[in-house]
């Protein structure tokens, strides 16, 4: 959200403001999907990760608990 605000401690009217333009974008792109437009599509390297992560689901019952979960904190990088 601080990329959003553009200053480390705003006031909560800026915050506010912050807050109404991103519920009124969130409004507008769902109003685009509902529309027939196609969502924009994620970044290859989001969907690559995402597959990675499906597959490791999907193999949960072949793997031990701590193997399973080292494998998706692997894959989840900020």
């Amino acid at each position: 959200m601080q990329f959003a605000v553009s200053c480390h401690h705003p006031t909560i009217w800026s915050f506010l403001r912050i807050l109404k333009r991103e519920q009124s974008l969130s409004n507008v792109n769902l109003n685009q999907i509902f529309g027939g437009h196609l969502p924009e599509q994620p970044k290859k390297k989001y969907k690559d990760c995402s597959l990675r992560i499906a597959n490791t689901v999907a193999d949960f019952d072949n793997r031990d608990t701590m193997e399973y979960l080292k494998a998706i904190a692997y894959n989840i990088t900020f």
